[in-house]
């Protein structure tokens, strides 16, 4: 329900099916649905959910562990009929709490405890009571000293997964950037579309005029015939370039709801391209910084380069820490445990002085010397070709941001300077196709002669309605290659 009121909001208060030929649409509507709509964009929204996913598997060696497990047995002896048959039963649990840290350290903490029965009783050194209840806690831990030792060496591949999901994020972000800029070319097409279409139709409007004018005055044999054959075929000639020019006018509407709506526009009755009409506005050429500032500046917001800077940091993660496994295993090992036995609780009371305790502790060193890793050594070398590859990667995305940012600040120069020649050529085909009206007036310019002014005019609105779609274009060009494309549909 709320995704119907979010498409038929596109079209606000559609007018009635006679006034649908006219119905404005803002370009942030389509962009705010593109953001929602658009196939590439939602097919691009997956990958920052991989990324994630394999965050998640990288942290699961680090997720703190518990084990719980627990055996019963039984011993019977005798000795061949000659001693009575002696059994022992025993009741063993043990929990275990377990967690590494980043920094390569193991920590484990055990309780144990374990509940013997023999019949007919007999004292040892291992059961000193008939029924005895064995309780023992122990800490164990476990610092690596070469190979995995410190932050690279063991939460390496955490540290980069964590980059590479941010690195996901970023191109994510850029693809949206992209198809922001995607909608508001096709806005600015439609734009020009619906121009030349108003334009066309002025002409037809115009050449109708000079064709019925010319048949008043044969009627009157002040025209000749060919000047009505002339003007009557100037008007169908701008007839078929009107009928073409609302042809495209209909395609780019189309192709707009397409980027803007996906499958929606597909499905949806209410969008229409015949409907759709441009929001008439004024050109508005963003304010561009010089050039350094400018380069300095994309190279710090662009998403592409965030996301080439965060795939090198996690490649060097990983070539750390593959450096880190090609050297020796050798590990500090410590533990401590504190236990007894009893005949009264389940567990070791210390207030029984009749318990028997014990206390144990250790220290040492293990370590692994062998002469061959080619296993390790081929890790390393993958983890260094592809920690390269990401310099050089990174490399070439500054490179394309540098070349973007000095195009699209050309680009916006020409385009301001050419969209203002072309209005200069606009009033200037007006003058002289007043003028020409007047000498048509005076039998000074034949009808050939206006249609070819006429023509002149209308190719002259046609340079200014293309002049304004390459200086709007050259704005969107300069607010993507800065990394700026969506921040005035942010606010």
């Amino acid at each position: 329900m709320l995704r119907k009121f979010v498409l038929l909001s596109v079209v606000v208060a559609l007018p009635a099916a006679a006034q649908r030929d006219s119905t404005p649409v803002g370009l942030s509507t389509f962009v705010q649905n593109a953001l929602r709509y658009n196939t590439d964009l939602r097919a691009a929204s997956v990958l920052p959910r991989f990324a994630s996913a394999e965050l998640l598997a990288a942290r699961g060696d680090f997720d703190p562990s518990l084990l719980l497990s627990g055996d019963r047995s039984n011993k019977a002896n005798d000795i061949l009929g000659v001693s009575p048959r002696a059994t022992q039963s025993a009741l063993n649990s043990a929990a275990t709490i377990g967690a590494t840290f980043p920094v390569g350290s193991q920590l484990a903490l055990t309780l144990r405890n374990s509940h013997f029965l023999s019949d007919p009783s007999f004292i040892s050194t291992a059961t000193p009571f008939p029924t005895s209840n064995a309780s023992n806690l122990s800490l164990s831990f476990t610092q690596p000293l070469l190979r995995g030792l410190g932050r690279e060496g063991t939460y390496g591949l955490v540290d980069a997964a964590t980059y590479s999901a941010d690195a996901a994020q970023s191109r994510y972000e850029r693809s949206a950037d992209l198809v922001v800029a995607l909608v508001e070319r096709a806005y600015w097409t439609l734009r020009q579309a619906e121009d030349n279409e108003n334009i066309l139709r002025r002409s037809v409007e115009t050449s109708r005029a000079i064709y019925q004018r010319n048949v008043a005055l044969r009627d009157r044999d002040v025209a000749t015939a060919l000047d009505v054959l002339t003007s009557e075929r100037g008007l169908a000639t701008r007839e078929t370039q009107l009928w073409e020019a609302t042809r495209q006018r209909v395609d780019a509407a189309e192709r707009l709801l397409f980027l803007a709506f996906g499958e929606q526009a597909r499905d949806n009755g209410q969008l229409r391209a015949e409907w759709i009409r441009t929001v008439r506005d004024s050109v508005l050429v963003p304010a561009a910084p010089s050039e350094p500032e400018a380069v300095r500046a994309a190279l710090a917001q662009r998403f592409d380069g965030a996301a080439a800077r965060r795939e090198l940091d996690a490649s060097t993660r990983r070539a750390a820490q593959a450096r880190s496994q090609r050297l020796p295993k050798l590990d500090l090992i410590a533990s401590y445990g504190y236990g007894g036995t009893t005949s009264a609780t389940r567990f070791l009371s210390y207030g029984d002085s009749s318990d028997v305790r014990s206390s144990t502790w250790s220290l040492g060193l293990s370590a692994s010397l062998f002469g061959r890793n080619d296993a390790a050594a081929a890790v390393d070398q993958r983890a260094e070709a592809a920690l390269e590859t990401a310099r050089i990667a990174q490399s070439a995305v500054d490179n394309v941001i540098v070349a973007d940012v000095r195009a699209a600040l050309r680009g916006l120069a020409t385009e301001r300077e050419r969209y203002g020649r072309a209005r200069d050529v606009v009033q200037l085909a007006e003058r002289e196709y007043g003028v020409a009206q007047e000498g048509a007036r005076l039998s000074l310019v034949n009808t050939f002669q206006l249609l070819q002014y006429e023509e002149q005019l209308a190719s002259a609105r046609l340079l200014a309605a293309q002049a304004r779609f390459a200086l709007e274009d050259a704005g969107t060009q300069y607010r993507l290659a800065m990394g700026l494309v969506r921040s005035a549909y942010s606010k």
